[in-house]
């Protein structure tokens, strides 16, 4: 930008064509922004989150298990949460234990079929090369052929090569989440949830420089007392709701290694029914709201129900310069509008339900 000569700055200038899409006059918005949660009061849609706490406390198996929960269509206490999210879990430290986790989550909750939307990585990682983790992110949505909803980072120590103590250190890794949830994706942000440790002398704040706890739009403090654990967000920028979710581990037998030697893992059972902060009606995302638009318009400009060939040229008439594979990815969403019923078929033509 220093090089610029703003004497000749003009809407022909590059500058321009790259910084203006991103300007929006409030009175074209088109109505409020609301805001959305993966899992309301714990998690929103677009989030950086943190979840910390100290050695043994449960933290990286709380996270598994609510990206866990995410994947399955599953609520935080259990109930249908109705979408399906689909996760990058970065498993930058005990990766074997991570799968094991996974494992045993399904074994206990159904029966051991595996997630076709979960994704794990673990390969090298360092949120302080730039754009490493973003380039991860998009590498998995590629993989997928979908949007990646959530990313986790297992931990935030073992992700990056400088000292989470160091300012300078942790400025570049918050800067790197940040980058991944706005840009990962090809279109569409992204959520981020980092577990953390807590400090040495202090289990109630995050270890290291303060710039994550000051960046998390959401920080959730895990701790443990006897053999139960405690999950509590302490901060949330978006709602006063301060909700709170017990449990314990429970072994799950994952079968016999060659050896003959029994491979077990933990699952989360609840003590007692957490409470959420938001109203269920919160999780309908904007994507979703965006699509049945998109579908509603187009069926008025038919005069009555479409075609898919109508459907998706119309997504892609709405998707303006996004490339094709971005083009392929969002029609791809808007398809599953039909999952949810929000979209209804008959003998090839496409309508909302009433």
């Amino acid at each position: 930008m220093s090089s610029i000569d703003y004497d000749k700055f003009d809407v022909d200038h590059p500058a321009f064509a790259r910084i203006s899409p991103f300007l929006t006059v409030h009175s074209k918005k088109g109505g409020p922004e609301h805001k959305y949660w993966l899992v309301p009061g714990w998690l929103g849609q677009y989030d950086i989150a943190v979840a910390f706490g100290a050695s043994g406390a449960g933290k990286s198996v709380f996270a598994t298990d609510l990206a866990c929960r995410l994947a399955a269509g599953l609520d935080i206490d259990g109930g249908e949460g109705g979408i399906r999210w689909n996760v990058l879990y970065i498993a930058a430290e005990r990766q074997g234990q991570v799968k094991r986790r996974i494992d045993a989550f399904c074994k206990h909750h159904g029966g051991g079929d595996p997630f076709d939307n979960l994704m794990i990585y673990d390969g090298p990682i360092d949120l302080l090369r730039p754009g490493e983790l973003r380039a991860v992110v998009r590498s998995a949505c590629l993989s997928l052929d979908d949007t990646i909803d959530l990313v986790v980072i297992d931990t935030l120590a073992a992700a990056m090569s400088g000292s989470d103590s160091n300012p300078e250190a942790m400025a570049r890794a918050v800067h790197a989440l940040n980058d991944a949830a706005r840009w990962g994706n090809p279109d569409v942000p992204c959520t981020v949830l980092v577990v953390h440790h807590s400090g040495a002398s202090d289990e109630k704040r995050m270890r290291g420089a303060t710039q994550l706890h000051a960046a998390a739009d959401t920080v959730i403090q895990i701790a443990r007392k006897g053999d139960t654990s405690t999950a509590r967000v302490v901060k949330n920028n978006e709602s006063e709701a301060r909700p709170d979710r017990s449990y314990k581990m429970e072994t799950v037998s994952l079968g016999e290694s060659a050896r003959g030697i029994d491979t077990t893992a933990p699952v989360l059972v609840a003590v007692e029914p957490g409470r959420q902060g938001e109203p269920a009606a919160s999780k309908v995302p904007r994507a979703t709201l965006a699509a049945a638009a998109v579908l509603q318009r187009a069926i008025e400009a038919n005069g009555g129900p479409v075609t898919e060939e109508q459907w998706r040229a119309a997504v892609y008439a709405d998707a303006g310069d996004l490339s094709e594979a971005g083009k392929r990815q969002r029609f791809a969403r808007a398809r599953r509008l039909q999952e949810d019923g929000t979209v209804t078929e008959t003998n090839g033509l496409y309508a909302l339900a009433a």
